[in-house]
């Protein structure tokens, strides 16, 4: 169990180290920083390579999308980072500014010009990005921080649940052929384990024997995490409980059931499960769960 939950671990941290990856990779493939053409040329480029581009209004708007609606205050005025403009037209987190309030770029604005990228109306021209020139690091930092997401918006890139969910239904036969298996094998295990442990306490005979086996080392033990020999085939509960009894000359079930309560909790589920054929309900409950998260967060 402590093997899978480990394997679990690492799968996760493998995952999530490559989302992270991801994240860092996409902004990094422009050069230069937000202020520069470099980096606005390299974000044109990766818009045409994401999909069809319809002509320079197209671009600016999409790329005014890329660098999001940052804003910072100066001097008790709010300003955006960044604007893109395609002729007169400003643009803004990828909608379009109100003509009857324009943003003021004239002033305290670095014009950086868009080179010409290949468009269905011919190559675009005369797209301009406006940076501020007084954003400090934190607003320029959102623009980067940004330009992951607005590029997978851009490349209209979302999670097909539907199609996982298919595959999910597809493989279901054979999922639950195997947690029917586990059932029956978890079952079986847990009722043997049971009767041993009800054989060591019961009668002083067996106990004997397997105590003397576990102070020997011989067969039928096995040597617990912390170095401890035990028993193989008696569980550690009952031995403790019938230690426990020694100590205060008093009967082990107590002890025993109240350690191992949770176990045959555990154990009454499963047998309930087999015994009434509802292992399918598993894998159905899983499969709704799943749909209803997905539908929650709109995907």
């Amino acid at each position: 169990m402590s093997i899978q939950r480990t394997r679990i671990q690492r799968l996760l941290v493998l995952l999530l180290t490559m989302l992270m990856l991801f994240a860092m990779a996409v902004p990094a493939y422009a050069a230069g920083g937000v202020n520069t053409a470099e980096y606005w040329n390299e974000m044109a480029s990766q818009i045409v390579n994401s999909g069809t581009l319809k002509d320079s209004s197209d671009l600016a708007k999409r790329l005014s999308g890329v660098a999001g609606d940052s804003q910072f205050v100066l001097e008790g005025e709010k300003f955006y980072t960044v604007v893109v403009t395609s002729g007169f037209t400003q643009y803004v987190g990828g909608r379009e500014v109100d003509p009857s309030r324009p943003v003021d770029t004239t002033k305290k604005y670095l014009a950086i010009p868009v080179a010409s990228v290949p468009s269905q109306a011919g190559p675009t021209k005369d797209v301009t990005v406006y940076v501020h020139n007084d954003a400090d690091s934190a607003a320029l930092g959102k623009i980067s921080a940004h330009a992951t997401q607005g590029l997978l918006n851009q490349a209209n890139v979302h999670p097909d649940t539907g199609a996982a969910m298919g595959l999910l239904s597809g493989i279901m036969p054979a999922l639950n052929v195997v947690l029917g298996l586990m059932v029956v094998v978890i079952s079986i295990g847990m009722s043997v384990f049971s009767a041993l442990d009800i054989i060591y306490l019961a009668f002083p005979a067996f106990r004997s024997m397997v105590d003397n086996s576990v102070e020997q080392g011989g067969k039928g033990t096995r040597i617990t995490k912390d170095g401890t020999v035990t028993s193989r085939w008696v569980t550690q509960d009952a031995i403790l409980a019938a230690q426990d009894a020694e100590t205060t000359q008093g009967s082990p079930w107590g002890s025993y059931f109240k350690r191992r309560i949770l176990a045959y909790v555990f154990l009454a589920i499963i047998l309930f499960i087999l015994l009434t054929g509802n292992i399918f309900s598993i894998t159905t409950l899983v499969t709704n769960a799943l749909q209803g998260l997905f539908n929650s967060l709109g995907l």
